[in-house]
């Protein structure tokens, strides 16, 4: 299965930046021979959460991950995008300073019809929630 394509790179760097998120290309670092296992990654944090996309090498996948302020895992999903991985990052966008404990399923939910898949990752496994 190959990775996301440099354009869905492209459009996670340039959003997420423009959305006041930390965004890191690691192909820069890769170039110069450099061993990292993501393509890109962004962090934002809000008075109720920390967020984290990550785009890892090769893989078909977005990682979504949701903190508390204090570091405390709320969430980790696998978000394989559907068509648009734009969209599905709009979605993040518009939800991110709104996110906590009672917030963030209707964000999952709306990830859903964006997403050819959404699975949950847990220290038990992963788990298809779509």
């Amino acid at each position: 299965m190959p990775g996301l394509s440099f354009g869905d790179r492209r459009v996670f760097l340039e959003q997420l930046s423009q959305a006041g998120w930390d965004v890191e290309d690691w192909d820069l670092v890769r170039g110069v021979g450099a061993k990292v296992d993501l393509h890109a990654e962004a962090e934002y944090s809000s008075r109720s959460s920390v967020l984290r996309l990550e785009i890892p090498t090769g893989q078909p996948y977005m990682v979504f991950q949701m903190s508390q302020p204090d570091g405390e895992l709320v969430l980790r999903l696998r978000l394989y995008p559907r068509d648009d991985l734009g969209s599905m990052i709009n979605e993040i966008i518009a939800a991110q300073d709104l996110l906590d404990d009672d917030t963030h399923p209707q964000l999952v939910k709306s990830l859903i019809p964006l997403s050819k898949r959404v699975v949950l990752e847990t220290d038990e496994g992963l788990f298809a929630l779509s």
